[in-house]
């Protein structure tokens, strides 16, 4: 997966722990179907 913001582009794949600040606005470019799991906090 690429994560596109406007300071560039990010590529993680299996295995991988990201983070996204709060408010962060970009687009996934999917390659291959993943499974995601996430968490919201305050």
């Amino acid at each position: 997966v690429t994560i596109v913001t406007e300071e560039g582009e990010t590529t993680f794949g299996p295995g991988d722990l990201v983070t996204f600040p709060s408010g962060l606005s970009c687009t996934w470019k999917v390659a291959k179907a993943v499974k995601k799991h996430y968490t919201f906090k305050d």
